[in-house]
Protein backbone atom coordinates (compact mmCIF):
# COMPACT_ATOMS: atom_id res chain seq x y z
CA UNK A 1 0.00 0.00 0.00
CA UNK A 2 1.94 3.00 -1.25
CA UNK A 3 2.20 5.66 1.40
CA UNK A 4 -0.24 3.85 3.69
CA UNK A 5 0.05 4.15 7.44
CA UNK A 6 2.58 1.74 8.94
CA UNK A 7 -0.01 0.48 11.42
CA UNK A 8 -2.30 -0.69 8.61
CA UNK A 9 0.55 -2.46 6.87
CA UNK A 10 1.60 -4.12 10.14
CA UNK A 11 -1.96 -5.29 10.77
CA UNK A 12 -2.31 -6.69 7.25
CA UNK A 13 0.99 -8.56 7.64
CA UNK A 14 -0.27 -10.00 10.94
CA UNK A 15 -3.42 -11.10 9.10
CA UNK A 16 -1.22 -12.81 6.49
CA UNK A 17 0.75 -14.65 9.18
CA UNK A 18 -2.31 -15.75 11.17
CA UNK A 19 -2.64 -19.53 10.89
CA UNK A 20 -4.48 -20.17 14.15
CA UNK A 21 -7.48 -17.82 14.28
CA UNK A 22 -10.78 -18.93 12.87
CA UNK A 23 -12.40 -17.40 9.81
CA UNK A 24 -14.72 -15.18 11.85
CA UNK A 25 -11.85 -13.67 13.81
CA UNK A 26 -9.81 -13.10 10.67
CA UNK A 27 -12.63 -11.41 8.79
CA UNK A 28 -13.48 -9.25 11.83
CA UNK A 29 -9.87 -8.02 11.85
CA UNK A 30 -10.00 -7.40 8.08
CA UNK A 31 -13.15 -5.31 8.55
CA UNK A 32 -11.43 -3.35 11.32
CA UNK A 33 -8.42 -2.75 9.07
CA UNK A 34 -10.64 -1.60 6.21
CA UNK A 35 -12.57 0.73 8.52
CA UNK A 36 -9.29 2.15 9.87
CA UNK A 37 -7.99 2.62 6.33
CA UNK A 38 -11.16 4.47 5.39
CA UNK A 39 -10.93 6.67 8.51
CA UNK A 40 -7.27 7.46 7.72
CA UNK A 41 -8.19 8.30 4.10
CA UNK A 42 -5.77 5.59 2.98
CA UNK A 43 -5.97 3.93 -0.41
CA UNK A 44 -8.86 1.46 0.10
CA UNK A 45 -8.16 -0.28 -3.23
CA UNK A 46 -4.60 -1.03 -2.14
CA UNK A 47 -5.68 -2.13 1.34
CA UNK A 48 -8.32 -4.43 -0.17
CA UNK A 49 -5.76 -6.00 -2.55
CA UNK A 50 -3.32 -6.62 0.30
CA UNK A 51 -6.02 -8.13 2.51
CA UNK A 52 -7.22 -10.46 -0.27
CA UNK A 53 -3.65 -11.55 -0.97
CA UNK A 54 -3.02 -12.13 2.74
CA UNK A 55 -5.56 -14.99 2.88
CA UNK A 56 -6.57 -15.55 -0.76
CA UNK A 57 -8.67 -18.66 -0.17
CA UNK A 58 -11.01 -16.99 2.35
CA UNK A 59 -14.19 -15.99 0.53
CA UNK A 60 -15.34 -13.90 3.49
CA UNK A 61 -12.31 -11.61 3.04
CA UNK A 62 -13.23 -11.12 -0.60
CA UNK A 63 -16.78 -10.25 0.50
CA UNK A 64 -15.49 -7.81 3.13
CA UNK A 65 -13.24 -6.05 0.64
CA UNK A 66 -16.08 -5.88 -1.92
CA UNK A 67 -18.23 -4.23 0.76
CA UNK A 68 -15.45 -1.74 1.53
CA UNK A 69 -15.03 -0.90 -2.16
CA UNK A 70 -18.75 -0.44 -2.71
CA UNK A 71 -20.21 2.94 -3.61
CA UNK A 72 -22.57 2.42 -0.65
CA UNK A 73 -20.61 3.78 2.32
CA UNK A 74 -22.73 1.76 4.78
CA UNK A 75 -22.13 -1.59 3.09
CA UNK A 76 -19.04 -2.51 5.15
CA UNK A 77 -20.89 -1.69 8.38
CA UNK A 78 -23.85 -3.80 7.25
CA UNK A 79 -21.52 -6.67 6.36
CA UNK A 80 -19.89 -6.45 9.81
CA UNK A 81 -23.31 -6.53 11.48
CA UNK A 82 -24.37 -9.62 9.51
CA UNK A 83 -21.11 -11.29 10.51
CA UNK A 84 -21.75 -10.41 14.16
CA UNK A 85 -25.27 -11.91 14.03
CA UNK A 86 -24.33 -15.06 12.07
CA UNK A 87 -23.35 -17.36 14.97
CA UNK A 88 -26.66 -16.74 16.76
CA UNK A 89 -28.56 -17.36 13.52
CA UNK A 90 -26.66 -20.62 12.98
CA UNK A 91 -27.43 -21.63 16.59
CA UNK A 92 -31.16 -20.90 16.12
CA UNK A 93 -31.19 -22.96 12.94
CA UNK A 94 -29.35 -25.85 14.59
CA UNK A 95 -31.59 -25.98 17.66
CA UNK A 96 -34.71 -25.77 15.47
CA UNK A 97 -33.39 -28.54 13.23
CA UNK A 98 -32.57 -30.89 16.09
CA UNK A 99 -35.71 -30.12 18.13
CA UNK A 100 -37.81 -32.57 16.15
CA UNK A 101 -35.27 -35.38 16.28
CA UNK A 102 -36.30 -36.88 19.62
CA UNK A 103 -34.58 -36.60 22.98
CA UNK A 104 -31.54 -38.83 22.55
CA UNK A 105 -27.95 -37.77 22.31
CA UNK A 106 -26.87 -35.91 19.20
CA UNK A 107 -23.51 -36.86 17.73
CA UNK A 108 -21.62 -34.23 15.78
CA UNK A 109 -18.30 -34.41 13.94
CA UNK A 110 -16.36 -31.28 13.01
CA UNK A 111 -13.02 -30.81 11.27
CA UNK A 112 -11.53 -28.06 13.39
CA UNK A 113 -12.36 -25.38 15.94
CA UNK A 114 -14.88 -22.78 14.84
CA UNK A 115 -16.36 -20.13 17.09
CA UNK A 116 -19.57 -20.19 15.03
CA UNK A 117 -19.89 -23.95 15.34
CA UNK A 118 -19.11 -23.70 19.06
CA UNK A 119 -21.98 -21.23 19.48
CA UNK A 120 -24.34 -23.65 17.73
CA UNK A 121 -23.11 -26.63 19.75
CA UNK A 122 -23.56 -24.75 23.02
CA UNK A 123 -27.13 -23.87 22.01
CA UNK A 124 -27.91 -27.49 21.11
CA UNK A 125 -26.34 -28.68 24.37
CA UNK A 126 -28.91 -26.60 26.27
CA UNK A 127 -31.70 -28.72 24.79
CA UNK A 128 -30.21 -32.16 24.16
CA UNK A 129 -27.31 -34.37 25.24
CA UNK A 130 -24.43 -33.84 22.84
CA UNK A 131 -21.29 -35.75 21.86
CA UNK A 132 -18.74 -33.99 19.66
CA UNK A 133 -15.78 -35.44 17.79
CA UNK A 134 -13.25 -32.96 16.47
CA UNK A 135 -10.46 -34.07 14.19
CA UNK A 136 -6.95 -32.74 14.46
CA UNK A 137 -6.38 -29.93 12.03
CA UNK A 138 -2.99 -29.13 10.45
CA UNK A 139 -0.66 -27.34 10.54
CA UNK A 140 -1.49 -25.72 13.90
CA UNK A 141 -3.27 -28.73 15.50
CA UNK A 142 -6.16 -26.44 16.41
CA UNK A 143 -8.83 -29.15 16.24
Amino acid sequence: MDGGPEDLIRRIEALRADRTSGASAIVREAIAILAAARAAHADIDAAARLIRSAQPSMASLWNATAAALSDDSDRLTQFAERLRRAPAAIARFATTHFAGEGTGQIQVATLSYSSSVLTALNAIRQTRPLAVSCSESRPALEG
